[in-house]
């Protein structure tokens, strides 16, 4: 898989990904790096004290850009979440 991600690397047209053939956007992403991880792999590590303290949220947003290929998309977990945690259901 490394392997083959390293072909993403550079600058790429990704318009036929898109399933909106009229965006008016641009499709050309640059791509510097890509790192495989695996559920578990610490990707972040934050001291939550010091942005709470700086008056910052620390609620993580969650971004889901291929909304047409799901039906429903529904919320199964408010409030703090563990690793395990089932927070969306995509179907």
């Amino acid at each position: 898989m490394k392997q083959a991600a390293q072909a993403l690397i550079g600058s790429h047209d990704f318009a036929s990904f898109c399933s909106n053939p009229r965006m008016k956007k641009s499709t050309v992403r640059n791509i510097d790096k890509i790192e495989i991880v695996k559920k578990g792999d610490l990707l972040m590590d934050v001291d939550l004290d010091k942005i709470k303290e700086a008056g910052l949220n620390i609620i993580t947003p969650v971004l889901i850009c291929n909304t047409d290929d799901y039906k429903e998309i529904s919320l199964q977990k408010k409030g703090e979440a563990t690793l395990d945690d089932a927070v969306l259901k995509l179907a």
